[in-house]
């Protein structure tokens, strides 16, 4: 039997509360959110599978039967991907692509990792020194306005999390035509940079300007939107908050390393400018950039330091 102390006490045990502290104190998470903390808990102790606590998470997000993260690809989608040929790169080759081939590219990713989307190799000839960057050429397969341009838009980005991974595009092409999968031919976008005597050539033009957005600014904008009680999103322009030149960058990160002896190609010539603007990110989610590009080049150096 209950006595009115015991209800007394009950009556003011806020169950939720106190799942939420338990949780945090067993997983250590600090988070803003106990959300992560009581998922890791329910997964430690076997209570649901990764699988299903990834079905939970996605369900409680849909709104309106429509869920911006769904966990597999449009069926159509898939069999058109899959009926993509493999490359052949003899006839790229032909048909007026450059053939690098030969270049000794790396990819530098986890060891489960399937979608390789780029790649880097330094070679050596002398004094001199050459870095090659090869990005994947998804463009080739996901043209302007297709369905599946239209389809990988509404997604954004691949989702990671630490079970799965919720594609951007088709498997097809995720893991295999625009992955740059060892000993098979892949067609790629390529920039190289030369280094001689200390001097880094650069192929662009000193005064381009571009308004690049530190990882961490991209993070918390994902963040934003997938916890945000907003029921339909847009297109939004994610940028950071400067419109820096390459000279800019180039003494930023002198500043951190010592003096960098850059040369630029067609440095005179005039580049053009396009401007983002954030004024509808900012309004829809509250949303904008934290990171000047002086931070983000302080804090990336202080990182990998």
């Amino acid at each position: 039997m209950l006595n009115d102390d015991f209800l007394q006490v009950w009556g003011n045990f806020d169950l939720e509360k106190e799942i939420k502290k338990f949780a945090s104190k067993r997983t250590g998470f600090r988070f803003h959110e106990d959300e992560p903390s009581i998922a890791l808990l329910l997964l430690q102790n076997n209570v649901l599978t990764s699988d299903e606590l990834l079905r939970l998470r996605l369900k409680k997000r849909r709104q309106d039967n429509r869920n911006p993260f769904p966990e597999s690809y449009d069926d159509k989608l898939c069999q058109m991907a899959e009926k993509l040929p493999e490359v052949d790169g003899d006839k790229e080759v032909a048909e007026g692509r450059t053939d690098l081939r030969y270049l000794p590219l790396v990819t530098i990713d986890p060891h489960d990792a399937k979608d390789f989307d780029d790649a880097v190799c330094l070679i050596r000839d002398g004094e001199e020194l050459t870095l090659w960057v090869a990005i994947a050429d998804v463009a080739n397969y996901v043209h302007k306005s297709s369905r599946l341009d239209s389809t990988a838009k509404s997604r954004a980005t691949s989702v990671y999390l630490p079970h799965t991974v919720l594609p951007m595009l088709p498997p097809r092409l995720a893991d295999d035509l625009c992955s740059l999968r060892s000993g098979v031919d892949r067609l790629a976008m390529v920039v190289s940079m030369s280094i001689k005597n200390k001097e880094i050539l650069l192929p662009f033009k000193s005064d381009f300007c571009w308004p690049y957005v530190y990882v961490d600014d991209v993070v918390s904008c994902i963040d934003k939107c997938l916890f945000h009680e907003k029921e339909h999103f847009y297109d939004y322009n994610v940028s950071g908050p400067d419109f820096p030149t390459y000279h800019k960058i180039v003494n930023e990160v002198s500043q951190h390393i010592g003096n960098l002896q850059v040369n630029f190609l067609n440095h005179n010539s005039v580049s053009e400018r396009k401007l983002f603007s954030l004024q509808k990110i900012k309004n829809d989610i509250l949303w904008e950039p934290k990171y000047s590009i002086e931070r983000g080049i302080k804090d990336y150096i202080d990182n990998i330091a």
